[in-house]
């Protein structure tokens, strides 16, 4: 990746950054209104969260401050409710110079073309891409319950096309890898580590890869 993309990976959700955070950190700081309505709705879970006004000569330069503690950062039941207030940061906002059109991208070595389940779903129902054989589908990368839980719209996750029995044995591996993981871990590290050694057996490390430069480090 060039430098720009490492600098600014979500190029596209500045302009959202006037009423939203780029994310939940220990320490946030924003417009006194934004603060108080993330505070009140991490409040309901956390009593340890704090916010407060810090008061400029001039009114208009007031700020807010909240700090929040670590361990809530990874809470799945705050990152669900914060979700409103942080802004999206999926294929569509991401700065990369291998998408060709919006949710078509070129992978890998072998410069596949892979799609998001939005852009499939589209192509398939205007005809633009054949019917696959029943015994085929598109399947996503990471999986749909496990997308919801990192933050990320299914629909916007890129798909591999898998046999029906193949995309069973993948469910079953990335579930067992989960629960196996260490709780020490962090949710995150849990999700990606047990899709990348799913994908790793059954062949696939090309799409995760290309998911995991996408994502990853921009929700750990």
């Amino acid at each position: 990746m060039d430098i720009i993309s490492e600098l600014a990976p979500y190029p596209k959700i500045y302009s959202s950054l006037l009423n939203k955070f780029d994310d939940l950190h220990p320490i946030l700081i924003g417009s006194p209104l934004l603060c108080e309505k993330l505070y009140k709705v991490i409040k309901k879970k956390d009593e340890i969260t704090a916010f407060q006004t810090i008061n400029a000569q001039h009114q208009e330069h007031d700020l807010g401050l909240i700090q929040i503690p670590v361990a809530m950062i990874e809470n799945l039941p705050i990152k669900k409710l914060v979700q409103p207030y942080i802004a999206f940061k999926n294929l569509s906002t991401h700065y990369s110079s291998e998408i060709l059109e919006l949710g078509e991208f070129k992978i890998g070595r072998s410069q596949i073309i892979a799609f998001t389940a939005k852009r499939w779903k589209y192509l398939t129902e205007n005809g633009m891409i054949a019917k696959l054989p029943d015994d085929l589908a598109p399947y996503h990368v990471i999986l749909p319950k496990y997308c919801l839980m990192l933050g990320i719209e299914s629909e916007d996750m890129i798909v591999k096309i898998l046999s029906n029995n193949v995309a069973q044995i993948l469910k079953q591996e990335v579930d067992n890898y989960f629960e196996q993981l260490s709780v020490k871990m962090s949710l995150n590290q849990k999700i990606f580590l047990a899709h990348e050694q799913a994908w790793k057996n059954i062949g696939g490390l090309e799409y995760f890869d290309f998911v995991k430069k996408m994502f990853y480090k921009n929700i750990k």
